[in-house]
């Protein structure tokens, strides 16, 4: 989650209940990161480098950006190579992307072959990238919501958000009164989306400005 306004975040305190929705998809650990207009978080499914030290999110020793990711990069090998110099803590596939992204930001994801779904968050710039990879392999959700962009794996952990269950209240009467069309709409496409394959989207959140998508 990211504070699109410059304000404090309102409900930092849900990241936890979002990550154990999500314990499904990485059930041998979580990890969170909590900066001053955003938090992050990831659940980890510990397959290449099941040490401690490989858990997410990821940052390079200034500590000036954080990676989280989901998902398996082929090439991993190929850009620890090509960063041999970056100071890595671990052998997970994803950490080659910390220094990849550093050195070539966004354009960078152009190397990555892989199947992944990302958030880049630089504090310094407050800017904000949400990737996928082309295939559309692993999914990405995002919703805006009373001066913040949540986004996650999955559905379920952006409806924890007051507002998107304010809003799936009034789907549910709707939707007993015989109005479902309506009611879809509103819990899936006002509230809802889905960060779409073969594109980056790099999300810019200066202070006080919206969401701007390149």
């Amino acid at each position: 989650m990211v504070s699109l306004s410059g304000r404090p975040l309102q409900y930092r305190a849900l990241l936890g209940r979002m990550g154990t929705l999500l314990e499904h998809r990485g059930p041998d650990d979580t990890g969170t990161i909590d900066c001053e207009h955003a938090a992050l978080g990831a659940e980890r499914l510990r397959i290449v480098d099941r040490r401690v030290r490989a858990n997410q999110p990821f940052a390079p020793p200034s500590r000036a950006s954080w990676l989280v990711c989901n998902g398996e990069i082929y090439n991993a090998a190929a850009l620890r190579a090509r960063f041999r110099q970056y100071p890595y803590r671990s052998r997970c596939d994803v950490e080659p992307l910390v220094p990849l992204l550093c050195a070539e930001g966004p354009s960078g994801l152009d190397a990555a072959d892989g199947m992944f779904a990302l958030a880049w968050w630089s504090p310094a710039s407050r800017t904000l990238l949400l990737a996928r990879d082309r295939a559309g392999e692993k999914p990405l959700f995002y919703t805006e919501r009373s001066g913040e962009l949540w986004f996650a794996s999955e559905i379920q952990a952006l409806l924890i958000h007051p507002v998107s269950r304010q809003a799936l209240a009034i789907g549910k009467y709707l939707a007993a009164v015989g109005l479902n069309l309506v009611a879809v709409a509103l819990t899936l496409v006002v509230l809802m989306k889905v960060l779409r394959a073969e594109k980056l989207q790099a999300l810019d959140v200066p202070l006080g400005l919206g969401l701007a998508e390149a």
